[in-house]
């Protein structure tokens, strides 16, 4: 699960660094074809919405896992003066 997790993540981060790049190249470029420019936005925009999409789902992964730990951390305290 956190091999899942960390895979999710740096992809992720990967995915919304390659839209900011695209996004500071177009501007740099000032093309005629607006259907280009038009195109490469919605393009980079798409990569970066499924970049920060991944991000949110690591996160969550994240969370769980450590709030699981946590749950599991808990219980054992518990049992110490049970016994």
């Amino acid at each position: 699960m956190k091999a899942k997790s960390i895979i999710f993540l740096s992809i992720g981060i990967l995915l919304v660094l390659l839209n900011v790049l695209t996004d500071i190249t177009v501007v740099r470029e000032h093309s005629e074809d607006v259907a280009y420019n038009i195109g490469t936005f919605i393009g980079s925009h798409l990569i970066g919405f499924v970049g920060i999409i991944l991000l949110v789902i690591a996160i969550r992964q994240i969370r769980k896992e450590n709030k699981r730990k946590q749950i599991i951390s808990d219980n054992e305290i518990e049992n110490i003066g049970k016994e």
